[in-house]
């Protein structure tokens, strides 16, 4: 009944999913809005962006590579520095004593409960009087703030279901703690790591507010801004629908592409495991 509910479930948000990118896809492609009666066919003329600049009287839109680089950028830097923090202070609190230990995991909690637009205020101060407002290094300093609470949350269950008896027997077989933590217990949370990776990367991708509040350089604008000043000014004359729709498609394409790889891999993973139990 829970597998079938699951099931329902997954079908309903892949069907809403499948229909929104059809929608963009087709808006990118038309030559008139898809929500009138004819498109009157389809062209590529929307894409222009990704080899030559767009200058009419209502936008005026760089080439996106340079902004695809800053998110690309952007993303990976913060979510590896994310994972890779988060996995040491989770198997810290999971498995050390120390004094404060509690403290931390109220704080921890504390911090994962305030939602990061309730700190922007504050956030701006601080970046302000140590220099770095308009750079990409405090963003990312502000994005691993607000996203290690969440992941070292996360892992320390990971972590907390893993045996001390693995780990004793690991010790007496002459392993050293750091030995026993990168041969023992990270392949052990492994799915964990790749799951919190996979939600630290998609949060970090889909950005808008911190960097929309503290980047105002365009040479720094990810993605996210550039598909923003591609709506360009409605007082100009309106939005240029079609050329949203091709660069939300460009937007969402690595997040597809990242989605289907994944679910292959983990799909293998299981299968060679379910094969080696069965032998």
């Amino acid at each position: 009944m829970l597998i079938s509910k699951r099931a329902k479930i997954a079908s309903t948000f892949i069907g809403y999913l499948s229909v929104s990118v059809i929608l963009i896809l087709v808006g990118s492609l038309a030559i008139k809005s898809f929500t009138a009666a004819s498109t009157g066919g389809f062209t590529l003329r929307n894409f222009r962006f990704l080899y030559q600049e767009i200058r009419e009287i209502d936008l005026i839109l760089g080439v996106i590579w340079p902004f695809f680089l800053n998110s690309s950028q952007f993303t990976l830097i913060t979510s590896v520095l994310d994972i890779a923090v988060s996995t040491m202070a989770a198997y810290a609190l999971s498995r050390l004593e120390f004094k404060g230990k509690k403290i931390i995991l109220n704080t921890l909690f504390l911090l994962y409960a305030f939602p990061a637009i309730s700190l922007l205020i504050s956030i701006f101060y601080v970046l302000n009087f140590i220099g770095l407002i308009n750079t990409m290094v405090g963003v990312i300093l502000v994005k691993l703030s607000l996203g290690i609470p969440m992941g070292t949350y996360l892992l320390k269950g990971f972590f907390d279901d893993v045996s001390w008896e693995l780990e004793w027997s690991s010790y007496v077989d002459g392993c050293s703690k750091f030995s026993c933590f990168r041969k023992i217990l990270i392949p052990c949370i492994m799915p964990g790591i790749f799951s919190v990776f996979t939600l630290a990367l998609l949060n970090n991708w889909a950005e808008f507010i911190i960097l929309a509040s503290f980047i105002y350089d365009p040479e720094l604008y990810p993605i996210s801004l550039y598909l923003r000043t591609a709506m360009g000014d409605p007082s100009l004359g309106g939005h240029d629908t079609h050329i949203i729709s091709a660069v939300a498609l460009v937007y969402i394409l690595p997040v597809l592409i990242y989605f289907f790889g994944a679910q292959i891999i983990m799909l293998k993973k299981n299968t060679r495991a379910g094969i080696g139990k069965g032998i």
